[in-house]
């Protein structure tokens, strides 16, 4: 199956804590399907509120990214110092 470049880096990363089972929206959802990918939509909750464990990947590369980061970084911060 083809990839993004992003995608591709992401399993990449993600293969060195080897993970066993990994949920790819991308991957597990018909991006070009709008039913289903509605459908899947719905159901984020329920799929990532029995998830074990969830990382999120951001293209270091995007400025959006790169603000996410320094959110979060933020956050940690705040969270230690309480």
């Amino acid at each position: 199956m083809k990839v993004t470049r992003n995608l591709e880096a992401a399993l990449r990363q993600l293969r060195c804590y080897n993970y066993s089972e990994i949920w790819v929206d991308a991957l597990c959802i018909n991006q070009e399907d709008l039913e289903e990918r509605s459908r899947q939509v719905l159901r984020m909750n329920e799929i990532y509120s029995q998830a074990y464990e969830i990382a999120a990947w951001l293209d270091v590369r995007s400025k959006t990214s790169r603000l996410a980061r320094a959110y979060m970084k933020d956050l940690l911060a705040e969270e230690t110092a309480s």
